[in-house]
């Protein structure tokens, strides 16, 4: 037909408009722009003019290209929808409110737009999936795409033990979300195989027939592609682990891994199931045996900057000599792993190592009742060292059975072996009354780590390296009577009394005088009188903390000092002043000023604390003393 061309006849235009046709006709020759230099060109190559195209092509091409550059124009500088246009919206809001209660809901954020209700990409909130509330029936075979989750937690009715978890299910779910996004995912109590080996003997043997059934070119199911920040894994098998792993794809994240729970291991090999494209923090909890920590991240690396191994049991695991090289070549910002452990990468050698890292913490873990707690290990470590900022050992054990030679062993054992600290914590936790009146009767010195700015023990801070803990005045109502009648500095120095055990500013105080407002109440808790509280308690203290305005009776100071710790139920390390909020260690030093025997007034000056230096020249002495 005249005007009009067949699909045959256009794809023959086609080809002889395209750069491959070998012969173009005269009227469709090959289309290009025109070249620098137009008059030469139109002689040398004749161009196929575009108001020589057929009518209906020249038609179609003025209708789509203004089409196609609107469309590339919106892709441009369309903004990115703050919620998802999905076909699963409804599917997806009723998969997940099933995990919620009417005390509890498990809602999904979500948005109004245009009278339809649109989820919202980033989900703020912990979205919850109880497995134990979905059946194949309730779980979509699909679900909305681009949820980004704060937290997803995918649990068992248990949360505390593994739990028999359907398989069935767990991979159905999988298969819906396709890719997770999520800044944190947790999954916790489950057991897939099942409980007890007669469950994984069965498992194993429908598994060894039913390679025999199987077609040889079945494609494997696709894995759930995880983009994730962290990754906690609770109270859940190795079995558990595994078959999760297999139906997993973490290739395209960077993680935190925490692991928690009863394991019980040959070696390590567990972590390489995970295949991320990397493991920034590692964290293990639990463990209750592992013979090896040979695995493939251990052994070829790139290690985690933050490796944290935790069990309450002994373990002495075989550390192969490439892992013992891989962690003394790593710069750690932190580790955390038992002495035992501790003891085997620093054996002495021939030659000797330095250990890198920013906070180390070592534990001593669990011990029998028949072990003797002087038998805890602060081993030699030869001519090892180690630098870093920050060291804490702590006590796992009993703690009635810490006593202070444990603190000073350890506290040589640290003077001869680190170097560059700059915070020190021993017994970090402060359960132990006993060693608390050891700390804080005593200031130590570790002359090796001229940097130390804190030593704690058990909580204590007992630093020789931290300002000298001041003593405050503690008047008697007769010296205090004194004192505001500003005759107290001419008493004493009739006393020849030598006030330079004092500071400044308590020295001042005498030479200045007395308060104007002799009204005043003594105490800023009570706001009890000079005279009321005499006929209450004649042997109560006026006490002055930062300033003779920031005044206590030494009962409501005594009451202040013993509050315990809400949290804790332990006590406090420190006070602070109700009126200017300044700190004040404890145990509080105390300089007395009252009468002596003579009937004169004077000070009793509080008793200074012991000093201990590290490293000593006679550690067993010192060990018998203290």
């Amino acid at each position: 037909m005249s005007g009009q061309l067949e699909p045959a006849g256009l794809k023959a235009h086609l080809k002889d408009c395209s750069p491959g046709s070998a012969t173009p006709s005269p009227e469709h020759r090959l289309f290009k722009p025109p070249p620098s230099n137009p008059n030469t060109a139109m002689n040398s190559h004749p161009a196929c003019s575009p108001t020589k195209l057929p009518k209906q092509l020249r038609i179609c091409c003025a209708l789509l290209l203004p089409a196609l550059f609107s469309a590339a124009l919106g892709a441009r500088v369309s903004p990115r929808l703050p919620h998802i246009v999905s076909p699963y919206t409804e599917e997806t809001l009723q998969f997940f409110s099933l995990s919620g209660s009417a005390y509890f809901p498990n809602n999904l954020e979500t948005v109004q737009v245009a009278a339809q209700t649109h989820i919202l990409k980033k989900q703020t909130r912990t979205t919850y999936i109880d497995l134990q509330k979905y059946s194949l029936e309730t779980v979509p075979s699909q679900l909305a795409q681009d949820i980004e989750f704060a937290t997803l937690l995918v649990s068992t009715v248990d949360q505390i033990v593994p739990t028999r978890t359907s398989p069935a299910i767990l991979g159905k779910i999988l298969r819906a979300f396709g890719t997770i996004c999520a800044d944190t995912l947790e999954l916790h109590s489950m057991d897939i195989v099942g409980p007890n080996n007669i469950t994984n003997s069965i498992q194993r043997m429908v598994q060894f027939f039913s390679r025999y059934q199987e077609p040889e070119n079945t494609a494997p199911a696709p894995k759930c592609i995880l983009k994730i920040k962290k990754l906690n894994i609770f109270g859940s098998t190795v079995a558990a682990i595994n078959w999760l792993l297999a139906r997993m794809d973490l290739s395209l994240s960077r993680i935190e891994l925490v692991l928690n729970g009863e394991f019980r291991l040959d070696n390590l090999n567990l972590l390489d199931g995970f295949n991320s494209a990397g493991i920034d923090r590692l964290e293990i909890f639990g463990l209750v045996r592992v013979n090896s920590l040979d695995c493939k991240l251990f052994l070829e690396g790139p290690l985690p900057d933050i490796l944290l191994l935790h069990s309450d049991y002994i373990l002495t695991p075989t550390v192969s000599n490439q892992i013992i090289q891989n962690m003394f070549s790593k710069s750690w910002a932190v580790l955390c792993i038992s002495i035992q452990l501790w003891e085997k990468l620093m054996v002495p050698t021939e030659h000797p190592k330095h250990f890198n890292v920013k906070l180390l913490r070592i534990y001593v873990p669990w011990y029998d009742r028949t072990t003797l707690v002087q038998n805890i290990p602060f081993s030699p470590m030869g001519d090892n060292l180690v630098a870093g900022e920050s060291l804490m050992i702590s006590f796992f054990c009993y703690q009635e059975w810490i006593t202070s030679q444990n603190i000073v062993r350890a506290l040589e054992w640290v003077s001869k072996y680190f170097r560059g600290l700059k915070t020190l914590s021993v017994g970090d936790l402060p359960t132990l009354p006993q060693l608390r009146v050891f700390a804080s009767t005593k200031q130590f010195e570790i002359i090796t780590n001229p940097s130390l700015t804190s030593i704690t023990i058990s909580g204590v801070e007992c630093s020789a390296y931290q300002k000298k803990k001041e003593a405050i005045l503690c008047f008697s109502f007769e010296a205090w009577a004194l004192y505001r009648a500003g005759k107290l500095g001419t008493e004493l120095a009739q006393t020849h009394t030598d006030l330079s055990v004092l500071s400044d500013l308590q020295q001042s105080l005498f030479l200045a005088p007395g308060p104007t407002h002799l009204n005043e109440p003594v105490c800023v808790v009570c706001m009890g009188m000079l005279e009321d509280l005499r006929e209450t308690d004649p042997n109560a203290e006026v006490c002055i903390l930062d300033h003779p305005e920031h005044r206590l009776c030494s009962g409501c100071l005594d009451g202040v000092c013993s509050i315990r710790d809400e949290d804790t139920g332990e006590g406090i390390t420190f006070i602070r002043c109700p009126v200017c909020r300044g700190e004040h260690s404890l145990p509080i030093s105390k300089h007395k000023i009252q009468k002596n025997d003579q009937g004169s007034f004077g000070i009793t000056v509080a008793r200074p604390l012991g000093f201990l230096t590290f490293p000593c020249t006679n550690i067993e002495e010192l060990l018998r003393n203290v």
